[in-house]
């Protein structure tokens, strides 16, 4: 049986050779983006939060702008600085979640280039480009795509950092500050700023005074303008610290309280069980919790990633061998992301107890570290190509798989339309609009809230 080939050293990309593959991989996501907007007419329930924040902060009242959600966020002045040139809410809004949705294809494909070389890295940002959960969340008002963006951002520093024998200190000042940026988008930011400190910390290797500092002063500094505006800011009343964390520990607490309050409820279920069930259901459903929740993050792993993705990476994890093992465990920035990812599982495992949304959002966390490993399948694919092609020239093989996953991609897109529910809820608003022409919040039988 012939042995799989190491993994080819990366290339170094001309001044120039990343013109061609990074045009052509934003321009094909700006397609399929537009494809995707058009078909979503709806507006998703959490971006009129933003968008009542960042109103509020437009017209300058105080008072309102904490209302509808309990920390300021970056979203939200994004929102408003671009109204004052569009006019349009919910526009602003869509353009700023596509822009950063593209944005993040820049510097996922130099990350990428750390480990691959340029076709394998097409392949993998690919993945990205084309997958039909990204495409859906970039045109909703929500959060994520700033911190995708800031996410790989982070990440390319941090494992270019690794990398480098000599590397300059002022990198890890733009690191921390990408993943300050990440955490400010989203909770979950604050792991990869957390196990990177740690990394430089505990690593000899690069336990610096001048690495030290250059990664620590900018949230130092954002310590001190926090105090600063609380000091000057008496009357706001919110906690700079808590903002800046959304709160994380409480999230953590209310995770085990929920568990442990779920537990209790389905033990009294168990006592007492409804006409109609098992008798031990319950007893079997309280001891067998834990795994539940597993299985939902299971769920919302495999919705996120695909079907495709998981056959890539069995198909290069199972050839991988002792040897491509070996270079995983030396490499520094290849452990760096597996931390990244063994904690992400965590943090997504205890959000699922804290409302039991298997929400892809959060799947994010570890979305763009885990792809980085199909480049193992990608590698494998190529290789076999060549062999039964004869040694047909690589662009063959790379232009036949993404025509592959462009065709998988679009069938799953085209499927996802939500045109017709938009006819049902137009008739809704205007009717209420009719009954209650100036009522500001509506109860609407089946949601969890109010519609604003």
């Amino acid at each position: 049986m012939s042995k799989v080939p190491n993994p080819p050293v990366p290339e170094t990309e001309g001044s120039t050779g990343w013109i061609i593959p990074l045009g052509s991989l934003l321009l094909l996501a700006v397609v399929l983006r537009l494809i995707a907007l058009s078909r979503e007419p709806m507006l998703n329930a959490d971006g009129i939060v933003y968008i009542l924040q960042a109103k509020a902060f437009y017209l300058g009242q105080a008072d309102q702008f904490l209302a509808a959600y309990p920390y300021p966020t970056n979203l939200s002045f994004m929102i408003a600085g671009l109204f004052h040139f569009t006019g349009d809410w919910v526009l602003s809004g869509q353009i700023i979640s596509i822009f950063f949705s593209l944005l993040t294809i820049i510097p996922f494909y130099f990350f990428n280039l750390i480990f691959w070389p340029r076709r394998t890295a097409i392949m993998v940002v690919a993945l990205y480009v084309i997958s039909p959960v990204f495409v859906g969340l970039a045109g909703e008002i929500i959060r994520g795509p700033q911190f995708w963006f800031f996410l790989v951002l982070g990440c390319w520093g941090f494992c270019s950092f690794l990398e480098r024998e000599d590397p300059p200190a002022y990198l890890l000042s733009l690191v921390a500050t990408a993943f300050i940026l990440a955490a400010w988008s989203r909770v979950e930011g604050l792991l990869p700023l957390v196990i990177a400190a740690g990394w430089l910390l505990f690593d000899t290797r690069v336990r610096k005074i001048r690495y030290l500092t250059a990664y620590f002063l900018p949230g130092f500094l954002l310590l001190i303008f926090a105090g600063g505006l609380l000091l000057s800011h008496s009357s706001v009343q919110f906690d700079p610290l808590q903002m800046l964390t959304h709160g994380v520990g409480d999230r953590l607490f209310d995770s085990l309280e929920r568990f442990q309050w779920l537990r209790e409820s389905l033990s009294e279920l168990g006592d007492n069980p409804p006409p109609g069930m098992a008798a031990n259901f319950f007893d079997e459903a309280h001891t067998l919790l834990w795994l539940l929740a597993l299985g939902a993050t299971g769920h919302a792993i495999h919705k996120t990633f695909g079907n495709l993705f998981f056959l890539i990476a069995i198909c290069g994890f199972l050839r991988i061998g002792a040897v491509g093992l070996e270079k995983i465990r030396r490499s520094r920035s290849q452990l760096f992301l597996l931390l990244l990812i063994l904690t992400g599982f965590f943090f997504i495992y205890s959000q699922i107890f804290l409302n039991w949304s298997s929400s892809e959002r959060f799947v994010a966390l570890i979305y763009f570290p885990v792809l980085v490993f199909s480049g193992y399948g990608f590698n494998r694919l190529f290789f076999f190509w060549q062999k039964i092609r004869f040694g047909s020239g690589r662009i063959s093989a790379l232009i036949l798989f993404c025509l592959l996953l462009l065709t998988l991609s679009c069938c799953s897109i085209l499927k996802k339309s939500h045109l017709s529910r938009a006819v049902v809820f137009k008739e809704i608003g205007q009717l209420l609009a009719v009954r209650h022409p100036v009522a500001k919040e509506i109860n609407l039988c089946g949601t969890s809230g109010k519609i604003v």
